[in-house]
């Protein structure tokens, strides 16, 4: 295989992992997704509560639904209850159940199972028949008798299987009441629990104590398989990916596991310890749950218990998986490190060997001790001679509840040391030289860490491509405020925008831009107050015109010598100066508005303020104005109710309209006649009015 790139070989779940077939042990790794850990196992056993199975006195099964509920089968009263576990109470079921040989009665039941429709089945042991009830009102459906049930079954197609012990075969019905072909006869000769895949593949327990077995039915109607893999075997529950879960008489679950590496297709897991002391004589798989199991107490007269299992609370001890082949197309090349990208929790670790060859397949060295990494993200030098192949092997170690995960493996090739920059001399002796090589990348590992966070400090700088932790420091190179509030794509385009607003902060452009950045509010408007100034004064030539307004020295009616000297017609002040009278009014002022909703104005305008009380010039006095919507067609006005176009309705002023508000007096009927013809009431100059 060609690595995509001429410095490294990158392994993960979107590249591939690139690990050799038959492998793995004890590892879990998806080609497609996820990162390579230890194979999990049950763990964590924790007794339900006495709330959650208040009135249950002696449990003898289990079965879950697609809901995540959980019914037990009690044996002191033969009757159903529903656990919800997110209610964290029992209900028991009173529409069927309870002594005797009646319909909806049980004698001495051992198993149920819950059908994908809702249906329970009941293996009614003591009368010799399985009964099928429906989902709430929980109605009587099927009575299939003459048979000895240990135990039922279900899958998704909604058949359920019987494990009679009449005949010791797995007999098959459908909920309709159809029989299909039976399995298992002439194969099993005491079975005692069972279970189905969701492929339809069937686990039976067969025997006691230590001659007991697991017997595998493949799907596809293929030879039986026998398994030993677990020391007396009790019960069995499949899991929606196809694991095994097996209960034992030493209060443990085992983990058998779908395995092509071996002859029988099945391999052990490992066995998830309980630390309780019994035997597990019911497990059952949970959806969205885990495991749920009954554990028979060793102490006799105590009455049976249930309690709950985390699938993943453990860990296998160790794993192992080898590399491919990886190819560097350079002869003899010396394979420089390998980086893992991942987590090794304390009391775990990786230990990492190499194998270098000339060959694809064939001639590779032995396996060589590169380190043994017990720290987070560790990366080793490759200690194997030059070769153009390389091939890893990886040892996964865990503390039985903590496991190491690797995201990610990067190999870098070729090794390019500072041996190269020494004399000669220093390579004559081959063995020294690939010792010194060796050495010589140790401190060359350390400064070229140093040289990539260089060549990639440029990225820090870009708004669109630091990370999200690094806002607060770029922010503080352009002494610009974040608020923590803002997303970080308004974060970005803000530190992006930085010195473009720099350049007009300050003025009404800047203010309007920094406003709508930082609140979201559009449409702001700001109006400078000396804008609206109309003064002018008389030119030395020219006359009046444009409806300019003259002012004088009267305008502020201050003292004056010659000016306003006469008491009571002016006032004492000593500001504005006198030529600068009419440009005081509205200095330094401005109004700024911006659209508000009535029900968040306050808000709104708390946030503007703050926006604003930063970023104004600190001379100048604002003054906010929120403009809320007055004609909302739908809200406050429906057409053709309360609001017309082009119509006009009478106006009684301080009721139904207020004059220069919502109201303008229009003319009267004859004045629109008139205006009608041509005709007005009011002169017109230069028309039929001119001035003498």
């Amino acid at each position: 295989m060609i690595p995509e790139r001429n410095n490294y070989w990158l392994l993960d779940s979107v590249a591939g992992w690139q690990i050799a077939a038959d492998s793995t042990t004890g590892v879990v790794y998806t080609a497609t997704e996820g990162d390579i850990t230890l194979d999990p196992l049950p763990g964590g056993a924790a007794l339900l509560s006495n709330a959650l199975v208040n009135g249950i006195e002696c449990p003898v099964a289990l079965a879950g639904n697609k809901n995540g509920n959980v019914f037990v089968l009690d044996g002191a009263s033969d009757r159903v209850s529903r656990l919800d576990l997110q209610a964290q109470r029992a209900r028991r079921i009173h529409a069927f159940g309870g002594r005797g040989s009646k319909l909806r009665e049980f004698k001495s039941p051992r198993s149920l199972t819950v059908l994908p429709s809702g249906s329970i089945a009941v293996a009614d042991t003591g009368n010799g028949r399985v009964q099928l009830f429906s989902a709430a009102p929980h109605a009587l459906l099927q009575v299939w008798a003459g048979m000895k049930p240990c135990a039922v079954a279900s899958d998704h197609c909604g058949i359920v299987y019987i494990l009679d012990r009449k005949t010791r075969s797995i007999l098959r019905v459908r909920a309709s009441g159809d029989w299909l072909e039976p399995m298992g006869t002439g194969v099993l000769t005491d079975p005692v629990e069972l279970a189905v895949a969701a492929d339809q593949t069937i686990a039976v327990v067969d025997g006691r104590g230590s001659n007991a077995a697991i017997v595998i039915f493949p799907p596809d109607g293929g030879k039986p398989i026998k398994l030993t893999l677990v020391q007396l075997p009790l019960c069995l529950a499949f899991d929606d990916t196809g694991n095994l879960y097996c209960g034992t008489g030493n209060a443990l679950i085992s983990k058998v596991q779908p395995d092509d590496t071996v002859p029988d297709g099945w391999s052990l897991g490992g066995d998830g310890v309980s630390d309780l002391d019994g035997s597990v004589v019911k497990v059952a798989w949970i959806d969205g749950q885990g495991l749920y199991a009954i554990l028979a107490s060793a102490t006799a007269g105590t009455a049976p218990v249930l309690f709950s299992m985390n699938p993943a609370g453990a860990y296998s001890p160790t794993g192992t998986f080898v590399t491919q082949s990886l190819e560097s197309n350079i002869e003899t090349c010396s394979w420089h490190r390998v980086q893992v990208v991942g987590t090794v929790p304390a009391g775990t670790s990786v230990t990492i060997q190499s194998s270098t060859s000339e060959a694809y397949d064939s001639g590779f060295s032995p396996f060589q001790m590169c380190m043994q990494a017990t720290g987070d993200n560790p990366d080793c030098l490759v200690q194997s001679p030059p070769g153009r192949y390389l091939q890893l092997q990886f040892t996964l170690t865990s503390n039985g509840t903590a496991t190491p995960q690797i995201h990610a493996l990067k190999v870098y090739f070729p090794r390019q040391s500072y041996l190269q920059y020494l004399p000669a001399v220093f390579q004559d002796d081959n063995q020294s030289r690939l010792f010194l090589d060796r050495f010589l990348s140790v401190f060359q590992t350390t400064f070229d860490n140093f040289d990539t966070f260089l060549d990639d400090l440029w990225q820090l700088f870009d708004p669109y491509l630091t990370p999200d932790n690094v806002f607060p420091w770029l922010a503080a190179w352009l002494a610009l405020p974040l608020d923590p509030s803002l997303t970080d794509a308004k974060k970005r385009q803000l530190l992006k925008t930085a010195f473009q607003y720099y350049q007009i902060r300050g003025t009404p452009a800047g203010l309007q831009q920094v406003v709508q950045s930082y609140t979201g509010v559009t449409n702001v408007r700001i109006l400078e107050h000396w804008k609206l100034r109309n003064w002018t004064s008389l030119p030395l030539t020219g006359g009046l015109s444009q409806g300019a307004r003259l002012w004088s020295h009267n305008l502020y009616a201050r003292l004056q010598l010659g000016v306003s000297s006469q008491v009571g017609s002016f006032k004492l002040t000593n500001a504005p100066q006198p030529a600068s009278e009419p440009d005081d009014w509205g200095a330094n002022q401005f109004s700024l508005m911006f659209p508000a909703n009535p029900y968040t104005a306050a808000a709104t305008v708390a946030s503007v303020e703050k926006i604003v009380e930063r970023e104004k010039p600190a001379y100048t006095q604002e003054f906010l104005c929120p403009i809320y919507p007055r004609l909302r067609v739908g809200v406050q006005a429906t057409l053709g109710v309360d609001a017309y176009v082009g119509k006009t309705n009478s106006v009684v002023l301080g009721k139904l309209a207020t004059l220069s508000y919502d109201a303008v007096l229009g003319p009267s009927q004859a004045d629109k006649d008139r205006q009608a013809l041509g005709l007005s009431p009011y002169p017109r100059l230069g028309v039929d009015a001119k001035i003498l």
